[in-house]
């Protein structure tokens, strides 16, 4: 039975960023896991730092939705 990974790091810098990029190619690559959930791929509202124009993103409402969406 495949692994079921669920991928947490921050990415709100580009070094975070790219550790999560690494980490996540590797578990790609691996061929016990199933499947990867990411939370930096499934946005609430699919808003980040870059795009909010509710002004969601980091909010009291963005990780209750997130913790939610799991």
């Amino acid at each position: 039975m495949k692994k079921q990974i669920y991928l947490a790091g921050g990415f709100f810098s580009d070094k975070q960023n790219d550790l999560v990029t690494r980490a996540h190619t590797a578990l790609e690559h691996n061929p016990t896991v199933g499947y990867i959930h990411s939370p930096r791929e499934h946005q609430y509202q699919n808003v980040t730092a870059e795009n909010d124009p509710k002004g969601i993103f980091g909010s009291y409402e963005w990780p209750r939705k997130l913790i939610i969406m799991i």
